[in-house]
């Protein structure tokens, strides 16, 4: 359906069909506007989203201990997921993957993973972009326009593409309701 045929959502719908159990860490608004906009409570044995706003808190470490978030039957969000989805005026449109939440010492092993992964990468585009003989690029701050102001004029030089490792496989967000992603309970 293109977008200028789309209907508008209706506001109180937004959630329609879909349960959550929440963490007592969740601030009791945003478990108001889950349920405003058509979302019901479930337990969390049956509920298709899981939402915490504390790593910490006691019931949420429990969960992370459970079997099942263990085998990967569970996953929690943090429920500012609630709040995207509000703004977008879509539950189908906001990559739930940015709102994934796990244990501290695996968040913690993942940006060490992520940051090693990252400086290997390095690595070889530097090494890359010393043999090759296509010319780079470089980009000041001004030009990047990332929305940040800056007094300093840092340069940043950009391989040639070709430079570039390759990645097996396509990368993408999961956005649940698209691309035949659901939100579900394993069991």
């Amino acid at each position: 359906m293109s977008s200028s045929v789309q209907k508008k959502l209706d506001p109180n719908r937004l959630f329609h069909n879909l349960t959550a159990w929440f963490s007592g860490s969740v601030a009791a608004r945003r478990k108001k506007l889950w349920l405003k906009h058509g979302g019901k409570e479930d337990d969390v044995t049956n509920a298709q989203f899981i939402f915490s706003e504390d790593v910490n808190y006691h019931d949420t470490v429990r969960l992370f201990d459970s079997e099942d978030y263990l085998i990967g039957c569970l996953t929690v969000f943090h429920a500012g997921f609630i709040d995207a989805c509000i703004n977008q005026n879509s539950a189908h449109k906001i990559p739930a993957s940015r709102y994934l939440l796990m244990p501290p010492e695996l968040a913690a092993g993942l940006r060490c993973v992520t940051k090693q992964v990252a400086e290997d990468n390095d690595e070889v585009v530097r090494k890359k972009a010393k043999r090759s003989k296509a010319p780079n690029r470089t980009v000041t701050n001004r030009e990047n326009n990332q929305g940040t102001s800056s007094s300093s004029d840092r340069t940043q030089v950009l391989p040639h593409v070709s430079d570039l490792p390759s990645a097996a496989g396509p990368l993408y967000d999961v956005v649940p309701g698209q691309d035949g992603f659901i939100v579900q309970r394993n069991f």
